[in-house]
């Protein structure tokens, strides 16, 4: 697959590189979450695996069927009809990470490519990711990247940001 992606890497004019990064992406996120469903680690202390790895696939397969129009770590325990400390107990279980940080980060991901690849306004993108106003939406992209939706898609056409996203230039 890596050797695949280096071919499209190598071509100066393929437009359709970030929407193969994305992907890529989303099928990591489903498959890394499908693989711990289907393969648990057995520790004694690990009450629950099977329950745990089918909760945690269940939120990340939740994540990406509900990230543009909600965000908030008590939506999605309440759909998986748990606590959200539980979720998180079981969330940072599995990765180390916050529900929320994984939540932000999958947005995050989807605004950056969005960005990059459409002509929407931001004010266009914030009513589609159901943020109360695009003042709002610049204020939750520029805490998770750094920059506004404004500076991130200038610097993209500049091709000052990296492929990988978040703001990080390619000389940082």
């Amino acid at each position: 697959m890596m050797d695949l992606l280096q071919v499209f890497f190598e071509q100066p004019d393929c437009r359709c590189l970030d929407q193969l990064v994305l992907l890529q992406l989303k099928a990591f996120f489903l498959g890394f979450s499908d693989f711990l469903r289907r393969n648990p680690r057995r520790r004694p202390h690990e009450a629950g695996s099977d329950r745990a790895n089918g909760l945690f696939s269940d939120f990340m397969h939740l994540v990406a069927d509900t990230y543009m129009s909600q965000r908030k770590v008590a939506y999605y325990a309440s759909k998986l009809s748990v606590s959200s400390k539980y979720l998180g107990q079981i969330v940072v279980q599995k990765t180390g990470l916050m529900p929320k940080t994984i939540i932000d980060h999958y947005v995050v991901l989807q605004l950056e490519f969005l960005l990059r690849t459409s002509s929407m306004t931001v004010k266009e993108i914030a009513w589609n990711y159901h943020f109360a106003d695009a003042s709002f939406f610049c204020r939750y992209f520029k805490s998770h990247t750094g920059l506004t939706p404004h500076d991130y898609r200038r610097k993209v056409l500049a091709g000052e940001v990296s492929r990988r996203g978040n703001g990080q230039t390619e000389k940082d």
